[in-house]
Parts: structure tokens; C-alpha cells; sequence
């Protein structure tokens, strides 16, 4: 797969997904209670999450 194909289907991807993501957003910001789950792990000996 060449470079400009997986740009093209980068692109692609995006705009299918861009309806979706946009309602899912708004959704989201309607609900009484947000949630955001940060689970942790350890690397280096320090506390990681995202």
C-alpha cells in the first residue's frame, strides 16, 4: 500500500466518520453525569494513565 493510498484512506475514513463522531459529541454533552475512566498502570516505577 503506497503512502498516498494510506492518506487517501486516512481521508476517507474521516469523513465517514465525521456525522457519527459530531452526534456522539453532542450526545455526550447532554447526559447529567460525564464519566472519564482513568486506569492506571505502572512503568518505570511511576504512576501512568491516559
Amino acid at each position: 500500500m503506497s503512502t498516498g493510498a494510506v492518506c487517501k484512506v486516512e481521508d476517507d475514513v474521516s469523513q465517514a466518520l465525521a456525522v457519527p463522531v459530531e452526534e456522539a459529541r453532542l450526545a455526550v454533552g447532554l447526559q447529567p453525569v460525564v464519566h472519564m475512566d482513568e486506569t492506571g498502570w505502572r512503568e518505570d516505577k511511576k504512576r501512568a494513565y491516559l
